[in-house]
């Protein structure tokens, strides 16, 4: 980009009233003439003169009549014009003014020149580059001994090494995780069980782990003194499966604390687990065997103990509207309870 150098002092220089006191002419049509003559001194070759100047076309463009532009230009010579050229151009525009690049350039290439160490300038120091050359010039300077060129390609990484144990296809985790979910307790929150139970097979979780781990906890949990179950998803997450197994529990708490364990009931005719399950099986084939398991424990508790022995995690009782066992399950195993008392008696 062509630009030329304004000093502060060019408005009030005391010279352009001379000139409008000549050519009879306002300071600001002088000072205007003048800035129109340094920009079309700076836009031709050779810079500095007027050579190509038209009093017409500068009058069009500043408003002003080709004769007062040509009474302005007669006044300034001897002044700020000798003949057709700007008596101190040389003096107030330098040659470098006319081209940013071609300035820059200059300035990189002495800089390259004093960095350089004496003995290599020499050989490295090249005549200045036109426009064209501007990547030559980087690539030279990226190869001086401050910035070292660069080296061959690095060495590729060597291959990963396959993994011991690939994770399975996404159609076998969703089987496996069908599998869990149904053995497990509690069974709310499926998607983000899910999930969970993805993410835990991703970290490396065997599948017959979270297997062992969750039947462990269906046993704690069938304790009288179990805990509230949790959540699938939070099981997953907490990595309960590594829990420690539980203690076997004592007969009782009574003959924990060292006193005689309780009574047996009177009545010791009643179905056994294995009884219950099969009645669950045949009565209720639309259930998951995991299922059937579950009500066959819980109806063995509440046929055998009642009340005080129904866990209250599993919800209502048998004998409430709510609870969540079938009722037909519950119909069979009492008309079981009262075939076997009627065979008896």
């Amino acid at each position: 980009m062509k630009w030329v150098r304004l000093y502060n002092e060019t408005a009030m220089d005391p010279k352009w009233r001379l000139v409008a006191a000549d050519s009879g002419q306002p300071v600001h049509a002088v000072l205007a003439v003048w800035a129109a003559m340094l920009c079309h001194a700076s836009g031709i070759v050779p810079r500095g003169t007027l050579a190509g100047w038209s009093d017409r076309l500068i009058g069009a463009a500043l408003d002003l009549s080709a004769a007062a532009v040509a009474s302005i230009r007669a006044a300034m010579q001897g002044v700020t014009l000798d003949g057709d050229r700007l008596s101190a151009w040389d003096k107030r525009q330098f040659k470098s003014d006319h081209n940013g690049a071609e300035r820059m350039r200059d300035h990189r290439a002495r800089r390259t020149a004093v960095e350089e160490p004496a003995g290599e300038s020499a050989a490295v120091t090249s005549p200045p580059l036109r426009a064209a050359d501007s990547r030559v010039q980087i690539t030279e300077r990226k190869n001086t001994p401050q910035s070292p060129p660069p080296t061959a390609d690095p060495p590729a990484d060597p291959p990963a090494e396959p993994l011991a144990h690939p994770p399975p296809a996404r159609s076998s985790l969703a089987a496996d995780f069908a599998d869990w979910y149904g053995r497990y307790p509690h069974r709310v929150g499926r998607a983000a069980a899910e999930r969970a139970y993805l993410a835990a097979r991703k970290r490396g979780a065997a599948r017959e782990d979270l297997l062992s781990g969750v039947d462990r906890y269906r046993e704690r949990l069938a304790q009288p003194d179990a805990p509230r179950p949790c959540n699938p998803a939070t099981w997953l997450v907490q990595e309960r499966w590594t829990d420690d197994p539980m203690p076997p529990a004592p007969e009782s708490r009574i003959k924990a604390c060292g006193r005689s364990p309780a009574p047996e009931p009177l009545d010791t005719h009643r179905p056994s687990r294995t009884t219950i399950e099969a009645i669950l099986a045949e009565r209720c084939p639309q259930l998951h065997p995991m299922r059937v398991r579950d009500f066959a424990q819980q109806l063995d508790r509440w046929f055998n103990c009642g009340r005080p022995g129904w866990n209250s995690f599993w919800g209502d009782p048998p004998d409430s509207p709510e609870c969540e066992i079938p009722v037909t399950a519950i119909a069979a195993v009492r008309a079981h309870l009262a075939a076997g008392i009627e065979g008896r008696a």
